[in-house]
C-alpha cells in the first residue's frame, strides 16, 4: 500500500463568533501504474469547538487517473474546523491480494479509521490486545459454550447487539461495543476470532482476538 495524496484543511477561528459551512475539493492523480483502494479522514491539530466534517463522494475502489474528493465541513462560533485526508493505493497486478485491515483498539485514531472502513464497506479486522481482549473473552465465551462449539480450537461466533451492549458496560470498552453496534445497525456482519484457551497463558500481555467486519450492504 502506497499514500497517493494527503491534505490538511482548517476552516474559521476559534477566537471569533463567526461561523461558516462549505465544500472543499481534494484533486490528486493516482500514479501511472497504481489504483485507488481506500481513504481515511480525520482530526488535525487545532480542531475545537462544534466544527464537523465528512467526506460526501470519493472514488470507486480500484479507479486510476484523475480523481477527487469532496468533504463538507462546518463550524461554529468559537470554532475551528481542522482535518487531514490520505488517500491510500496499489501496483496493479500485485501478485498477492492486500490482506484487509488491522486496526488495533486503543491505538490512535483507532476508531476514525474503523468508522472510515464501514463507511467506505471495507472489510477490516478491530483486534484487541491484552487486559481488553481477556475482558471480552470472559464475555463471550461463557456463550460459546452454551452453544456447545467444540472447546480448544480456534472459534468464529456472531456478534449480536445483546453482545454489543455487554460489551459497551464493561469500564474502557464502551467505545469499541459502541463501534460494534454501529457495524450491526448497518447490516454488516461481524464474527469474533479467537482462541478458547486464551485465558490458559501466564498472563494478559500477550492475549489478542480479533473482531472481523465484512459484507456491509
Amino acid at each position: 500500500m502506497v499514500t497517493i495524496f494527503t491534505s490538511t484543511k482548517s476552516h474559521g477561528n476559534a477566537g471569533t463568533h463567526h461561523s461558516g459551512a462549505g465544500n472543499d475539493v481534494h484533486k490528486f492523480t493516482i500514479p501511472a501504474g497504481h489504483r485507488y483502494t481506500h481513504h481515511t479522514i480525520t482530526q488535525a491539530t487545532g480542531h475545537t469547538g462544534a466544527a464537523t466534517f465528512h467526506v460526501v463522494s470519493a472514488p470507486a475502489a480500484n479507479a486510476t487517473g484523475n480523481r477527487e474528493i469532496r468533504v463538507m465541513w462546518t463550524n461554529g462560533p468559537f470554532s475551528r474546523c481542522r482535518y487531514t485526508l490520505r488517500v491510500f493505493g496499489e501496483k496493479i497486478n500485485v501478485p498477492v491480494p492486500p490482506s484487509n485491515p488491522v486496526i488495533v483498539f486503543g491505538q490512535q485514531n483507532w476508531y476514525n479509521d474503523a468508522i472510515n472502513c464501514l463507511n467506505q464497506k471495507m472489510p477490516f479486522t478491530l483486534r484487541l490486545q491484552g487486559l481488553h481482549a481477556l475482558s471480552v473473552f470472559n464475555i463471550i465465551d461463557p456463550i460459546r459454550r452454551g452453544l456447545r462449539v467444540v472447546p480448544n480450537e480456534a472459534v468464529s461466533l456472531g456478534m449480536t447487539i445483546a453482545i454489543c451492549v455487554t460489551i459497551i458496560g464493561v469500564a474502557g470498552l464502551a467505545t469499541f461495543g459502541a463501534c460494534v453496534l454501529y457495524a450491526i445497525h448497518r447490516g454488516c456482519t461481524v464474527k469474533a476470532l479467537y482462541d478458547t484457551n486464551l485465558n490458559a497463558g501466564s498472563g494478559s500481555v500477550n492475549q489478542k482476538m480479533d473482531f472481523n467486519f465484512f459484507d456491509c450492504p
